[in-house]
């Protein structure tokens, strides 16, 4: 399982994509002047867990329920993630490319975003 942050740039604005993976889940954050103004989890790493598990100061994975995929096993690397930013209706948003596939998209105020891993519409993720 591997531990990484990785920060995805928008060319035209300075907008950046913060992809944090822990030993238990990946999240997407939208961050424009040093402020987070949109997320969304990616995945999780080893079991889902049944129910939302807090943790004070670190990133909760997404409860089994959401989640469409089983959690990841192999660990990724920063070298597997993508960005591609575009504009919809106005707002800036980046799509999140996994190992060439189209994984999330989160923009400003997009709280959450949306994943193909998401199974339902959820808290940490809407669906793809």
């Amino acid at each position: 399982m591997s531990k990484f942050e990785l920060e995805l740039v928008s060319p035209k604005t300075g907008v950046t994509i913060a992809i944090e993976s822990d030993d238990r889940c990946c999240y997407a954050y939208y961050t424009s002047a040093g402020n987070i103004t949109g997320f969304v989890w990616l995945y999780n790493l080893g079991l889902n867990p049944m129910v939302i598990e807090g943790r004070s100061g670190n990133a909760v994975c997404n409860p089994n329920e959401y989640c469409k995929v089983p959690p990841i096993s192999v660990g990724l690397v920063p070298d597997d993630f993508k960005g591609i930013w575009r504009e919809r209706d106005g707002v800036l948003e980046c799509a999140i490319y996994v190992r060439d596939k189209l994984t999330a998209v989160v923009g400003d105020g997009d709280q959450p975003g949306w994943c193909r891993n998401a199974s339902v519409d959820g808290p940490f993720a809407l669906t793809l």
